[in-house]
């Protein structure tokens, strides 16, 4: 059986009985908690070489697909630019295209077998997440979606896209962070929380989209920062009632390279950030005035790094096939082929580039 809810740290914003089992006493164990290259190095997604062991294997994937909104008008939301006659000229041509561009890169992103696990961002609603997997080439591999819709003023959410027939979801909910009285209400994304079950084995996910820097890298600095602390509460906890050997991903956009406070707040007691190699080679997964940045990372508990593990974390990459990567016009190098140039649009993917690692299974 599955449930969900949305809580906020040691308080539940919506309950199901049985869904309260978790998250809600993170807050007792609240914490307070190189230089990118201007050329683009090579991203491939070949790793270290290690042969696979015997048993199953998959890939986990993260990837920022750059508003993918629908071409219906939602009294909800702020989606006016992405309507038709709207200021980016978004139209259901443009809609349908670029939902068959993100199934590409999907695609492309498994060895064998498309991603067994895809988390996604920047999606306007359920409904376009279901889309992608019904109405593109991923509708011959057995996905479903688990989503939460957020009160993100842009309208833009976190969702899972999973193998139906590798995993069985035992939970999934929403998880803001706890806020003072004298503050705003939260209105940024929420973490997406989802424990799946392959065999007798569980995973837990944390998937992230943390406020962005635009206005400068001080812009959000409090919020990635509040939500860093969440998801380090939520994590501890998980340790603290599944034992350190527990399967533990954190996942997404933090808007925020691994050398900052925030990231480095779960790359520690216990997490290991699978990204950091790539990040101190210069790589990146997003490009801002010609320098690589690495704002897309995958964080993994230790024990999910021991070759003992039931899920074993390996091969960390920033997937970047060349038909995802354009000459940047102004700077040296090449950057991510995006959907829109500015406003002007360019019938591209994405303005990230995703991530993936490789899980072997006992």
């Amino acid at each position: 059986m599955m449930y969900q809810a949305a809580f906020v740290i040691g308080r539940p914003v919506k309950k199901r009985t049985a869904a309260f089992i978790l998250v809600c006493f993170c807050c007792c164990f609240r914490l307070t908690a190189p230089a990118v290259h201007s050329m683009i190095p090579d991203h491939g997604t070949e790793s270290n070489g290690e042969s696979r062991r015997a048993g199953d294997s998959f890939v986990f994937m993260f990837y920022n697909v750059e508003n993918l909104f629908d071409a219906v008008d939602d009294s909800l939301k702020d989606d006016e630019e992405f309507l038709p006659g709207g200021s980016r000229g978004w139209t259901n041509s443009r809609y349908y295209h670029k939902l068959n561009s993100i199934a590409k890169v999907i695609l492309s992103a498994g060895s064998w077998e498309p991603p067994a696990l895809v988390g996604l961002c920047e999606t306007e609603n359920r409904g376009v997440a279901e889309a992608l997997v019904r109405l593109t080439p991923l509708s011959n591999f057995g996905y479903d979606v688990v989503y939460t819709e957020s009160d993100d003023s842009r309208g833009i959410d976190i969702g899972l896209l999973y193998d139906r027939n590798k995993f069985d979801i035992v939970s999934f909910r929403a998880i803001i962070p706890e806020l003072d009285k004298d503050q705003s209400p939260f209105t940024s994304r929420p973490v997406l929380y989802v424990k799946v079950k392959k065999g007798e084995e569980y995973l837990h996910l944390l998937l992230n989209h943390w406020p962005s820097r635009r206005g400068g890298v001080l812009a959000g600095q409090d919020l990635r920062h509040r939500l860093a602390e969440t998801v380090r509460c939520v994590v501890d906890s998980l340790f603290l009632t599944d034992g350190s050997g527990s399967a533990v991903i954190v996942a997404g956009d933090f808007n925020s390279d691994p050398s900052g406070t925030e990231i480095k707040l779960l790359s520690e007691g216990g997490m290991v950030n699978l990204a950091i190699p790539d990040y101190r080679q210069g790589r990146g997964t997003y490009r801002y005035r010609g320098v690589w940045q690495m704002f897309d990372q995958i964080i993994v508990s230790e024990a999910m790094t021991n070759s003992d593990s039931y899920f074993r974390a390996r091969d960390f990459a920033v997937h970047s096939p060349d038909f995802l990567l354009k000459d940047d016009p102004v700077y040296p190098g090449r950057k991510p082929f995006s959907t829109y140039d500015t406003y002007r649009y360019t019938g591209g993917y994405s303005d990230h580039l995703p991530v993936v690692i490789t899980l072997d299974t006992r």
